[in-house]
Formats: C-alpha cells, structure tokens, sequence
C-alpha cells in the first residue's frame, strides 16, 4: 500500500514536472520557480521563506514566511536562484521591511521583472483571561477581558472594561483553564492606582472560577470632573512573580495639534476611545489624566514596530487644520488609532 502511495506520488511530481519544462517552452516562464533558496532572519531567528500554489495551481508571486513572533523587518540571510541571470533589489544582510505584515522584493533577469510580495504568518500573541463576580466568575473565551503578552513571554498587559462591576472580584486565569489567580485584598474606595500578588490557584473544571479578590471602588472618580468614563483599567500582570498593576485611565489627545481640553469618551460598545474635535497643524499624542494625583500618567504615540501606537512613542503629525474624529483601540494584542478628517 505504501509502495503505491509513493509511486503515485512520483507520477505526480514528473507530471507537474513535464507540465512545468512544457509551460517554460511555450509560455514566458513564472519568475518565481527561479528561486532555489530563500531565508530570513527574524527575531534572531532564521525562517525559509516558502513558494505558495495559487488556485489555477502554478506557482504564486506570494511567498510565505510563517514565525513564532511578528517583527516589521527581517534579514536576508540567503537568496539563491536557479538561473545566474537574475538579480534581486536585495542581497544578504539587507533588511526587508514589512508593512501590515507584508514586503516587496523585486526580481529581473534584465528582461522579465516581477514583484515578490513576502506574507508573515505568526501565531498570535499568548492571552490570559479576566473573570469577575458580576458574571459569576464564569470564563467565555469569547466575551471575557483578556490580556496579551505581545513579547511573547510572561509578561502580560491589557485594558479591562470593569464600569459595571464596581466592588466586583477580579481574577486571571490561564488560556487553557488549568489555573487561575487571586489575592484576598483590594483597593480602598476611591483609589485608582494599586499593586498586588496574586496567588495560583488549580482550577475547579467548573468552567468557574471563584476568586477572593483583588476587589476595587473600579468606577471612582475621585471628584475629578475630568473623569467623563471611569471604570477602564490597564493591568499588568507578570506570570512568574504573579505581581499585579491595575490603573484606572481616563484618555485625552495633547500636543501643539489641541486647542481644547482634548478629553476622550469611551464607547462601551466597540471598546475604544473616541473624540471629534477641532486640530490646528501641529502634532499630538494620546496621554492619560490621572484620577487621583500620584497616579502615573501614560503616553501613547507613533511606532515603526508591530503595534501603531506604543508607550513613549512619537508624536502623530496633523498637516491639515478642521474637525477630526480621533479613536483609539487599546482592545487588541496590538495598539491603534484611526484619524478622520471631517471637513
């Protein structure tokens, strides 16, 4: 039976084979059967970047690098082709930039030239879960809180929507619902700011996960009437010393680019936060107000990496005066904002 099986196999292969040598004599040959060896470096990783078939079954001008973390650049560490005569815009050591995690290289023989659109395949970041008492510590991988661990190691950070679960317990649990952790303690009323260590816990394979705390005033104010959407809190939680950070933020744009007070409203329906407003040319970032005074202060700008946006970033530049709307998605593993000009 396995004999058939790699006889088949072989007929296959000599028929694409005489198919391809037949296409090559009667047809202009596709550029992309030239490459014989293609790698990148990624991460301080080395990755073969590999042809793809499209569906009319030749071979596509899209090739597919598949990493276990993304990057917006790689190095090439080889390149190789069949035939002498071609050349491509790139050659070992350069860097290859990617953009929506796609590159370009470009390949010619002097005479045919085509485009080669690299695609990077990844896993996506590794995400631990939030459950709360408000929904009866239950865990649903679909509409839980989560926090993401975009360096793809034990450090882990996310936004948490908890405006209608003041007073609630909180808890982490593990993507694969093995463990959860907790603390018995809290934040006293009208405090924004805290720090805990949680403790692990076995899960009970309820699909519940009763939690003692950490337990917080999550909607205070503190009388600041900057406030306009309290109860959205960035956590950051380290997975090998369980230590616990949760701030309560309240989003504003600032910069030369602002005239008014630049305060964000946070839609509850699609997680961001969202401004129209009047912006001269100029440039802003977004920045956090604290709730209380002590509070640290957080500011979002620019980034040539994965995520758009980053912490400490660069200033995002505004080259036309009139009204914008302004939204930032703090509810993905990578941060974004959109800008749209209304008139």
């Amino acid at each position: 039976m396995k004999r058939n099986f790699y006889k088949s196999l072989l007929m296959l292969m000599v028929s694409f084979i005489s198919i391809s040598c037949k296409n090559d004599i009667e047809i202009k040959p596709v550029l992309e059967t030239y490459i014989s060896g293609f790698v990148l470096e990624i991460n301080k990783s080395d990755y073969v970047v590999s042809p793809q078939i499209d569906s009319n079954g030749t071979i596509s001008n899209t090739m597919l690098v598949s990493v276990k973390q993304p990057s917006v650049e790689g190095i090439v560490k080889r390149l190789d082709f069949t035939d002498s005569k071609f050349r491509a815009n790139v050659n070992v050591g350069d860097v290859v930039r990617f953009t929506d995690n796609k590159a370009e290289i470009t390949i010619s023989n002097g005479v045919i030239t085509e485009i080669i659109t690299i695609e990077m395949n990844f896993n996506p970041p590794p995400v631990l879960y939030v459950v709360n008492s408000g929904d009866g510590y239950k865990l649903d991988i679909e509409k839980s809180a989560k926090l993401h661990s975009i360096t793809y190691d034990d450090s882990y950070e996310g936004y948490i929507d908890l405006s209608n679960n003041s007073w609630n317990n909180i808890g982490i649990v593990l993507a694969d619902g093995s463990l959860y952790y907790d603390c018995n303690g809290g934040l006293n009323s009208g405090v924004s700011y805290g720090e805990f260590v949680l403790i692990e816990k076995k899960s009970p394979e309820t699909g519940y996960y009763p939690c003692d705390g950490p337990w917080g005033d999550w909607t205070t104010n503190a009388s600041n009437d900057l406030i306009t959407s309290p109860g959205i809190w960035k956590v950051d939680f380290d997975l090998k010393t369980k230590r616990l950070l949760m701030l309560e933020t309240q989003f504003a744009i600032s910069g030369d680019a602002v005239k008014d007070n630049g305060i964000m409203t946070y839609n509850h329906e699609d997680c961001k936060w969202c401004i129209d407003t009047f912006l001269s040319v100029g440039s802003f970032r977004f920045t956090t107000i604290p709730v209380n005074s002590g509070d640290p202060s957080l500011v979002y700008g620019l980034s040539d990496g994965i995520s758009p946006i980053v912490e400490n970033g660069l200033d995002i530049p505004v080259e036309v005066s009139g009204k914008y709307k302004i939204e930032l998605d703090l509810n993905n593993s990578f941060y974004n904002y959109e800008i749209i000009k209304l008139n």
